[in-house]
């Protein structure tokens, strides 16, 4: 995507948008582009007050990858093109910071997801309640099984392992089982187990 109220880009793009609301109808109908080329001022209204600017969409489009309105693409990367040095300044530091939170959150994630499926092998014909809840934790990241289960798959005895069911778990047994649970972790896979904790406990907020 190229958003600029002025400019005809050099480069071919899918699309040539030349306000931040054209952009954000685009993004609503096919989602986030892979590679968007920023300008900042993006003209006046006809009372000659500015109209929404560059940094304006990036800001729409970190806020919509938050609420999971709409996801940034894994593969998504900008340019600033503005000859605005302020706006520019400001778009590349919104977008380099955010990107930077979400390559250290999925770093977190991957953590997690490691260590719930070592331990949902680890207690598969042992203890049916402490196996429920690395796999309600990999569930409440995930928001489906099926991608856990692949990460389990992908470990020794993982395949049969899926063989063994889950019970269910309200939040008085998830506490239950995390105060004996951290007992038996190491430091490190404790520290993991609690991140991924708090993310379950707060789907039930």
């Amino acid at each position: 995507m190229y958003l600029d109220d002025l400019r005809t880009p050099k480069d071919e793009f899918d699309f040539v948008v030349r306000s931040h609301d054209e952009a954000i109808t685009i993004i609503k109908k096919y989602g986030i582009p892979n590679f968007i080329s920023f300008d900042h001022d993006l003209g006046v209204d006809e009372e000659g007050k500015l109209l929404k600017s560059g940094y304006d969409l990036a800001k729409w489009i970190v806020d919509s990858d938050l609420d999971k309105r709409h996801k940034l693409p894994p593969n998504f990367s900008f340019k600033v093109h503005s000859q605005n040095p302020v706006g520019k300044q400001n778009i590349i530091s919104l977008l380099e910071s955010y990107l930077k939170y979400k390559n250290h959150l999925a770093k977190e994630i991957e953590d997690i997801l490691i260590l719930c499926a070592k331990k949902w092998i680890e207690y598969c014909g042992v203890s049916k309640s402490y196996r429920t809840i690395y796999w309600d934790i990999a569930s409440a990241i995930l928001e489906d099984s099926a991608l856990f289960e692949n990460y389990i798959k992908s470990l020794p005895y993982g395949e049969e392992s899926l063989n063994y069911d889950i019970s269910y778990c309200d939040v008085e047994c998830y506490e239950s089982i995390k105060n004996e649970e951290i007992n038996n972790l190491t430091k490190d896979d404790k520290d993991i187990f609690l991140k991924g904790y708090k993310l379950l406990i707060s789907t039930f907020k």
